[in-house]
């Protein structure tokens, strides 16, 4: 009788083991956070609480916690890329004339990291348009 209950407790942990390993290859398919290089979240974290004229643990928490939601949302290279557009949209002259342009796929680019960075703020607490004209609204 006790080997037929001890069967009866292992069959619950067994059927258990199949069932996290599939959960285990759906999360492989889909990355819950893209990975960035720690200098590209440096230099991000470090020009977010320049925007926020503060260097207090909060906004360094804070910056860090929205370069991660950015991170769920955006794959590396569209971020760099995108990051790139944002603060060259500003160079004035024949310079920023090309990312100025009505460009489908510059301005998708820019829309996808405004609404990362909007979805961030939310999440985070971050201040956006501490300083004005840096951090635009979508």
């Amino acid at each position: 009788m006790k080997r037929y209950l001890s069967l009866l407790l292992l069959l619950p942990l067994m059927l258990a083991v199949p069932l996290s390993a599939m959960a285990d290859e759906d999360r492989n398919e889909r990355p819950e956070r893209y990975d960035y290089p720690t200098m590209d979240r440096y230099q991000w974290i470090e020009e977010c609480m320049y925007r926020q004229q503060s260097r207090a643990y909060e906004t360094l928490y804070a910056c860090g916690c929205a370069i991660d939601v950015i991170a769920e949302h955006l794959p590396h290279e569209t971020f760099i890329s995108a990051d790139t557009a944002e603060k060259a949209a500003g160079v004035s002259g024949e310079s920023g004339e090309y990312l100025r342009s009505p460009d489908i796929s510059i301005q998708e680019l820019r829309i996808a990291y405004g609404e990362a960075k909007n979805e961030a703020d939310k999440r985070c607490f971050v201040r956006p348009n501490r300083m004005k004209g840096i951090w635009p609204d979508f």
